[in-house]
């Protein structure tokens, strides 16, 4: 056992840090867990302050990979970069992922929470999303895009990335990296980073400590674009395709004008 303090850039307050591993990994791991104070800045600057003060954070050292317990993350990457070593998962950036994307966690599955498993998507697409969010606080936006755009060769739109409700039926895989990629289109659509990282901070400040459903996240959102958003989740979210553009042209008119644009 190691421990250690981490003071809040929001407002100062100590987060008591606590780690637990096999003594023969311990110089190991204190190396390796000096990520943790520049990680938790970057996500309370993104996210508001680490939602668990009054448990402190934890990670504990397990045979398996890693599990995204409440302020008690469950670590097994081996002390590797990457998944498991495998740094192309990680786009080529070298960081830890599980450290990375089960604390995420704390803020996308812990603090707010789906009231259904349909919902997993709210956890894994928004956590996903934030390692996009680390590698910026790291190596800037331009790093974070080139990670984030990674994420499509990842994505086979073969199902809906919602379940089905009341029948504890998650939805498909894809809700890790096309989730992160519906959120990054939302910045994007924004086009205001001020205003996005605000608005994902009252998200959860919105939400602290509560079960929400996809029509939460909808709601959310439109009402903070200003603009109504229904249509575009639905199609990302509950449909399994992406749109197709369809333009009609007017071949009678000389100058050849488009006659109709629709989406699919």
């Amino acid at each position: 056992h190691f421990n250690g303090i981490y003071k809040s850039k929001v407002d100062g307050d100590a987060l008591k840090l606590n780690y637990y591993v096999l003594d023969y990994n311990l110089e190991k791991a204190k190396k390796h867990f000096s990520v943790v104070p520049s990680m938790l800045d970057c996500f309370e600057a993104w996210g508001g302050k680490f939602p668990f003060y009054a448990d402190g954070y934890k990670l504990v050292e397990t045979p398996y990979l890693g599990m995204e317990h409440q302020s008690c993350i469950a670590y097994g990457n081996q002390y590797l970069m990457g998944y498991l070593g495998n740094t192309d998962y990680t786009g080529g950036h070298e960081f830890d992922y599980i450290i990375i994307h089960e604390t995420g966690h704390e803020w996308y599955g812990n603090n707010i929470t789906a009231k259904d498993p349909a919902d997993m998507w709210i956890h894994e697409g928004f956590t996903t999303y934030l390692e996009s969010i680390f590698v910026e606080c790291q190596q800037g936006k331009e790093a974070a895009v080139a990670y984030i755009n990674h994420h499509k060769d990842h994505v086979s739109n073969s199902a809906p990335i919602r379940g089905d409700y009341h029948v504890a039926k998650e939805g498909h895989g894809d809700m890790y990296h096309k989730g992160s990629l519906i959120i990054n289109t939302l910045r994007h659509q924004l086009d205001q980073d001020s205003s996005w990282k605000r608005i994902l901070q009252d998200f959860n400040k919105t939400f602290f400590h509560k079960t929400i459903h996809y029509n939460d996240v909808v709601s959310y959102f439109s009402k903070a674009f200003k603009q109504d958003l229904s249509s575009f989740f639905h199609q990302y979210v509950t449909n399994a395709s992406i749109p197709k553009l369809v333009i009609d042209w007017d071949t009678t008119n000389p100058k050849n004008k488009i006659a109709k644009v629709t989406l699919k």
